[in-house]
């Protein structure tokens, strides 16, 4: 089936071919403005148009207006297909205001460094001894690395100071050794229940009175870091050691040791 554009445009070809010879013969009409304008450029108002061709003007003036509807319909189109290739490009150029740090996503791009959880000690140089030798003074106490035993200390809760150099083993291993200077029984309790709900107790847990900690303090320490904290500071403590927990120098195993030690502990 034909459309109006294409039926027109045949009848305007057949209509051109005779038009010179019909027009004569056909019942004049009057004329409007748009329809009759002799060569230059004026109206003329004695020429009288035939019906055919007003009928013939008419059908071009549709096909210049529906040419015309076309080309706007396409310019839109463009336009709007260039502003969503703009928008494009645009957009996910402003996604990093506002970014989230995702530690998976660790790949050099723009994001914000991770929060740092306890104070770093630069690490002491060290190797392992033989108990009781001498070695040089620890730059920290509690210590965060140096010289050390071949044995860690016992893995979990200890009622007395442990040797220092032992529990370096233990941090080298990946431990977090909680040092405290705390002597109320009910603040002690509280301190050995947080201590006992860690998980896999007593794994990656050296637990002991320091010396060296600060009357009714908390001091905890890893490889290489350190932290003081208030004994009821749950909170704090937790992220400090789920942040360094067996992550020390020396992997053993997922317990950091203490399943091994609790075997041979078994054996003998």
């Amino acid at each position: 089936m034909m459309t109006d554009e294409e039926r027109d445009k045949q009848l305007l070809e057949q209509e051109e071919e005779g038009a010179v010879h019909q027009d004569a013969f056909e019942e004049p009409v009057e004329p409007k403005e748009a329809d009759v304008r002799v060569a230059s450029g004026h109206f003329d108002p004695g020429k009288r148009a035939s019906k055919r061709t007003v009928s013939r003007d008419e059908r071009r003036r549709r096909s210049s207006g529906r040419k015309t509807r076309r080309r706007t319909l396409i310019g839109i189109g463009g336009g709007s297909i260039a502003l969503m290739l703009i928008a494009g490009l645009v957009v996910p150029s402003l996604g990093g205001l506002g970014t989230v740090y995702d530690p998976a996503a660790n790949d050099g791009s723009n994001q914000p460094p991770p929060e740092q959880v306890g104070t770093d000690v630069p690490i002491m140089a060290g190797e392992v001894i033989a108990i009781d030798a001498a070695h040089e003074p620890y730059t920290t106490l509690p210590p965060t690395s140096g010289p050390r035993y071949e044995e860690p200390a016992p893995w979990g809760i200890s009622s007395t100071q442990l040797a220092e150099e032992a529990v370096v083993r233990n941090l080298e291993q990946g431990a977090v050794a909680i040092n405290h200077n705390v002597t109320d029984p009910a603040a002690v309790l509280v301190l050995r229940e947080f201590i006992e709900e860690q998980q896999n107790y007593p794994a990656c847990i050296v637990a002991q009175p320091h010396g060296s900690v600060p009357a009714g303090q908390v001091v905890l320490t890893a490889w290489g870091v350190t932290e003081t904290y208030e004994p009821d500071d749950r909170v704090g403590m937790q992220r400090f050691i789920g942040t360094h927990s067996n992550v020390g120098p020396l992997f053993v195993d997922a317990t950091c040791g203490a399943e091994v030690a609790a075997v041979q502990t078994g054996a003998s």
